[in-house]
């Protein structure tokens, strides 16, 4: 059975990196000596770094989120299922111009999933029957965009005989729509 230390052992463990950090802080001048017994000073010095901890947080968090709001991103699936292989291709051009949206035109994303396939990354052979030439595995079958959720774009090859809304429907996802990015 493991023995967890007490309090008293634990204050006593903890007092040296108490007394430094309490010691950087006042010599960084983050601390200022006010006539307050030891237990307040500690709660306003514990109180004066969870706040600095909390706004780097903060700002770190809205620049990741200004960053992924900009760059648009699709998941391109080499058949219409979800389990098929797939890859993920990411418009770098929007970070490039981070909050100015009037410079970008973000590509949608069937014509981000268009580069695999014509590439040759992606391929028609997946899914076409047997007698299909090699030739024919590089050309691109028309595709069709699906949301996953909020701005998660998932890019099929439309099977034959369902339209766009029946394909998303018979994988449980949305149609894509151009206007909401959703």
């Amino acid at each position: 059975m493991t023995r967890l230390p007490n309090d008293n052992e634990i204050r006593s463990q903890l007092a040296p990196v108490r007394a430094r950090v309490l010691a950087s802080a006042r010599a960084e001048h983050m601390m200022v000596d006010l006539p307050l017994p030891g237990r307040r000073r500690r709660l306003l010095a514990v109180g004066i770094a969870a706040s600095a901890a909390v706004a780097l947080t903060a700002g770190a968090i809205g620049v990741a989120n200004a960053y992924s709001d900009a760059a648009t991103t699709a998941w391109c699936y080499e058949a219409p299922d979800l389990s098929s292989r797939s890859v993920q291709v990411v418009d770098t051009r929007a970070s490039q111009f981070i909050g100015v949206a009037d410079r970008l035109t973000e590509m949608s994303p069937i014509e981000l999933c268009a580069e695999p396939w014509e590439s040759g990354e992606l391929s028609r052979s997946a899914h076409a029957s047997a007698t299909t030439t090699a030739t024919a595995t590089r050309e691109m079958p028309a595709l069709v965009a699906c949301a996953k959720s909020t701005r998660l774009a998932l890019v099929f090859p439309l099977r034959e005989g369902l339209t766009p809304e029946e394909l998303c429907g018979t994988l449980g996802l949305a149609a894509w729509d151009s206007d909401s990015g959703v």
